[in-house]
């Protein structure tokens, strides 16, 4: 199963360069946190754009919710890119901290096409997130299943993220998606929105 993880997580940092979706709409700035004490949606985001920018895995973990699942996109699974389609929030976790780690050098790893890549430990990582322009809002959902009746909320939101490993910079040249599911939870006194399912690349 680490094999596997160590696996994913390269693919994953190299998929980044070579995956784009071509969409280049317009697009809005997320808010700025809110400074009231009330936890606000677009909270998470923010805080998930700073984790990855600050590369801070103990604010990453403090996003994910218990339940959490992250989705690769049907694309690069069945290019072989990731070697599954989805996983849980300790595999999440596991490979985001070897991503925000600047000691850690992933295996080489084997690309569809036979070649291999060993880029090295990741040097820099910046991620922008924007809203598509006139689509600020969080969707309503209720959860039938985990939380019977608790309201759950859905955004689709388009990034660029940057990640520089060696001598190579992953850049997505056009603007990709990604969607995010969130629901307000209380973890040892820590009450916010947290991220439930993440859909990487739509």
């Amino acid at each position: 199963m680490r094999n596997r993880i160590l696996s994913g997580l390269l693919a994953v940092v190299v998929l980044f360069g070579a995956i784009s979706c071509g969409d280049d709409d317009p697009v809005s700035p997320l808010p700025v946190p809110s400074p009231e004490l009330i936890p606000q949606k677009d909270d998470v985001l923010n805080l998930l754009r700073k984790a990855y920018n600050e590369r801070n895995i103990q604010q990453y973990d403090r996003l994910l919710d218990d339940s959490l699942t992250f989705f690769f996109s049907p694309e690069d699974v069945t290019s072989g890119n990731v070697p599954l389609a989805k996983w849980d929030r300790a595999s999440e976790l596991l490979a985001t901290g070897h991503m925000f780690d600047p000691t850690f050098d992933p295996a080489p790893h084997t690309n569809p096409d036979g070649s291999i890549t060993n880029p090295g430990p990741i040097s820099r990582i910046s991620l922008t997130m924007e809203y598509p322009a006139g689509d600020e809002a969080w969707n309503p959902q209720i959860d039938e299943d985990v939380h019977p009746g608790e309201m759950w909320y859905e955004k689709t939101v388009n990034y660029k993220l940057d990640v520089t490993a060696g001598d190579f910079t992953f850049r997505n040249a056009a603007w990709l998606q990604a969607s995010f599911v969130i629901r307000f939870a209380e973890v040892n006194g820590d009450s916010m929105y947290r991220l439930v399912s993440w859909r990487d690349d739509l």
